[in-house]
């Protein structure tokens, strides 16, 4: 694999949000339209699990889904693809890396108060599937003060202070993108930049029939 191209995809790690104005590598999030349910205002009113799965099988779509926090349809894409919709997931694998990608302010809050142990039921063709959340880990990363542009080196967070010392783009991948359930997201608060990234394990993998995530 070539230097440029190794270089857009790591760059594209650090991307929910849409593009890195004035890196040296440009990078834009790609853009489609996922399917939509209808008059669904996910924010502020998560619906029951099984009044989401219900509407993901009128529109023929798979989702993912936390009691309380959030309710994403899914679209699956290339890697750092990352929908400009309200309360969408991209699944998106390159090589062995995967995850769910979020768009920080079109994903609302949920992500941001997810707890460690919670369950994450996933859909896929109707069947529910259950995760549970291990590890919710924070990077704050360098920044030039314009629209949350962020980049290597993080630094991760714990009650807001920096701990240890930096890591690269690639110990994030190595570190968090191979695990079992991936999410990632934006951080742009409090005058913090950077990633918010969930992993966890399978509670009740997909059955035979369904595509297994990894």
């Amino acid at each position: 694999m070539g230097t440029k191209i190794k270089l857009g995809i790591i760059v594209i790690l650090v991307l929910s949000c849409t593009f890195f104005p004035g890196s040296s590598a440009v990078v834009f999030a790609r853009e489609s339209s996922p399917p939509k349910i209808d008059d669904r205002a996910f924010t502020g009113s998560v619906p029951t699990l099984d009044l989401f799965v219900m509407e993901l099988k009128q529109i023929n779509a798979d989702g993912i889904w936390a009691e309380n926090l959030f309710a994403y349809v899914t679209s699956y894409g290339s890697w750092g693809y990352v929908p400009k919709s309200e309360n969408t997931a991209s699944y998106t694998i390159y090589q062995n890396y995967h995850g769910f990608f979020i768009h920080d302010y079109l994903g609302g809050d949920g992500l941001y108060r997810v707890q460690k142990w919670t369950k994450v039921a996933v859909i896929q063709h109707g069947e529910v599937s259950w995760f549970v959340i291990t590890e919710n880990a924070r990077y704050q990363a360098s920044s030039n003060g314009a629209k949350c542009y962020i980049d290597a080196p993080f630094y991760k967070i714990e009650n807001q202070s920096l701990l240890g010392g930096p890591v690269t783009t690639q110990n994030l991948l190595d570190l968090y993108y191979t695990k079992p359930f991936t999410i990632q997201t934006c951080l742009c608060s409090a005058g913090i930049n950077g990633v918010q990234i969930l992993v966890g394990d399978w509670t009740t993998p997909p059955s035979d029939g369904i595509a297994s995530l990894n």
